[in-house]
């Protein structure tokens, strides 16, 4: 995402997350950037709603959960 290279990091960023076990969403702190740097890229190609609708999934879920650091990074 910082190169501008938005295709490469969604790819990179859905592959990598394909990996994430049953489980491992109780420890969001080791996934939840993916996730935003997936929204980050999707706008960067334009794909603002489904980029919005990424970050809104997020706080709405239990990914973030109500801790005040993962919710301020969503």
């Amino acid at each position: 995402n910082g190169r501008g290279e938005y295709e490469t990091a969604r790819d990179l960023c859905a592959d990598t997350l394909k990996h994430v076990m049953k489980g491992d969403e109780r420890f969001p702190y080791y996934y939840l950037w993916l996730h935003i740097e997936w929204a980050m890229a999707e706008a960067g190609l334009g794909q603002t709603e489904s980029a919005a609708a990424r970050l809104e999934d997020l706080l709405t879920q239990e990914v973030a959960g109500e801790n005040p650091f993962l919710r301020g990074s969503v």
